[in-house]
């Protein structure tokens, strides 16, 4: 008797409704765009390190993403290297190096990209 009661379905069940987690707005991408129109694009989230040694080459950045490196050479990249440390950078454009002598001197120049495997 008490199976029956409790399969009555004259009694009002609460069925939960789908819920879903907010967007992580933490999940920011670098994007890396040549010239020719290519372009790779890595997750914040997947940066492990970031190695930039003035001392030793000043202008090298070597970011290294889960799975890849991603070493960058140009000019005035002590100001990338910080701004990479707090994930602003959305998208850095490789310049051909030619346009180095027009560039602003305070700011940075990425002419070369290799991305090791």
């Amino acid at each position: 008797m008490q199976q029956l009661k409790e399969g009555n379905p004259t009694t009002m069940r609460v069925i939960p409704k789908s819920s879903f987690y907010k967007p992580d707005k933490s999940a920011k991408q670098l994007c890396i765009a040549w010239e020719t129109g290519g372009i790779e694009a890595f997750h914040y989230r997947d940066l492990l390190r970031t190695s930039f040694r003035p001392e030793v080459d000043p202008n090298t950045i070597k970011l290294y993403f889960v799975g890849c490196c991603v070493r960058m050479k140009g000019n005035n990249l002590d100001s990338l290297a910080y701004r990479l440390l707090q994930h602003e950078p959305e998208l850095i454009a490789v310049t051909p190096s030619r346009y180095i002598a027009l560039s602003d001197v305070d700011q940075f120049v990425v002419n070369e990209v290799t991305i090791d495997d």
